[in-house]
């Protein structure tokens, strides 16, 4: 098995998107083929694309949507695909030049039509990733790659669609992306906790690995956070949101004990606090969950308020 389309979302990106195309020419084995999906972009994205095809002797297909979001441009992707596997890619995650050749040795090893391969996602080292930043991408509310194991069986809340491959047959099989989704939150959730239920056994192969070519600090977490927050209704619509609901409910006690405290702790603290959350300084990992969290929350009550 080694025919692999590389689906690639992107809106908006153009220099970092180039990064990310190069990094598939230094590739120690290249893709059968990448289909890049441009979700609505309007800078230099289609010349972006046109010089990588031109530089590049394998096929690269540039598909164009009006702005429906990455649920519908991974589906669009996948439908124009031609390789038994799909690998996932953010527009601004680059490839390690390892990165193809460890999906394809996962899914060599691990045959199965139900098989799927999580690759791990660090920061670039352009980005100097603050204490905050590993925190976020590491054990915080973007990525939990440092809770993994290599090998381990994961659950379908790490079905991250940045760096994620599997067999394109058993996807297109047992179900797409849902494309209510206008923005990139829940959507790869809802989709995985299908594909669990389908069979889908998600491992961590932390061999094949890219590189996050993105700076967040305090703040920019906390709006993405409200973002993410503003489609949980879209999700809870659907019967993984009912079942995480659910889920939550039976847990509710210590959803109250969190805020309650967050409600004690933050406001005397955060003044403290905000020099050093992105700072060089590595603050507790509690803190930083504790601060986004009432900060997420505190921003979104406020916005509510705003709106009456």
């Amino acid at each position: 098995m080694n025919r692999l389309s590389v689906i690639i979302p992107t809106h908006n990106r153009a220099a970092t998107l180039a990064r990310v195309l190069a990094g598939y020419r230094r590739q120690a084995e290249a893709p059968a083929e990448i289909v890049v999906v441009d979700d609505g972009s309007n800078d230099a994205t289609p010349a972006i694309v046109e010089a990588h095809a031109r530089a590049w002797p394998g096929a690269c297909h540039y598909l164009r949507q009006e702005s429906r979001g990455p649920a519908a441009a991974r589906n669009l992707g996948l439908k124009q695909a031609s390789g038994e596997l799909a690998l996932f890619n953010d527009d601004d995650v680059i490839p390690a030049p390892e990165m193809v050749r460890e999906h394809l040795v996962f899914h060599q090893r691990h045959a199965a039509p139900e098989e799927a391969a999580l690759g791990r996602v660090a920061w670039h080292p352009d980005m100097r990733a603050t204490p905050f930043m590993r925190w976020l991408g590491e054990r915080g509310p973007m990525f939990g790659f440092g809770h993994f194991r290599a090998g381990q069986a994961l659950d379908f809340y790490a079905f991250y669609t940045c760096n994620l491959s599997l067999k394109r047959a058993f996807l297109l099989a047992h179900g797409l992306f849902d494309e209510r989704f206008p923005a990139a939150a829940f959507e790869d959730t809802e989709l995985s906790w299908r594909l669990h239920r389908a069979g889908l056994r998600l491992r961590y192969h932390p061999q094949a690995l890219g590189l996050h070519y993105q700076r967040f600090d305090f703040m920019e977490a906390v709006a993405r956070g409200r973002r993410h927050a503003a489609l949980r209704a879209i999700f809870d619509e659907t019967d993984a949101g009912r079942s995480v609901r659910a889920q939550e409910q039976s847990q509710a006690w210590k959803r109250r004990w969190r805020k309650r405290w967050a409600r004690r702790l933050v406001p005397p603290l955060a003044p403290h606090l905000a020099g050093l959350v992105d700072s060089s300084w590595r603050l507790p990992a509690s803190w930083y969950a504790l601060l986004y969290r009432y900060s997420v929350e505190n921003a979104a009550r406020d916005q509510a308020t705003q709106s009456r």
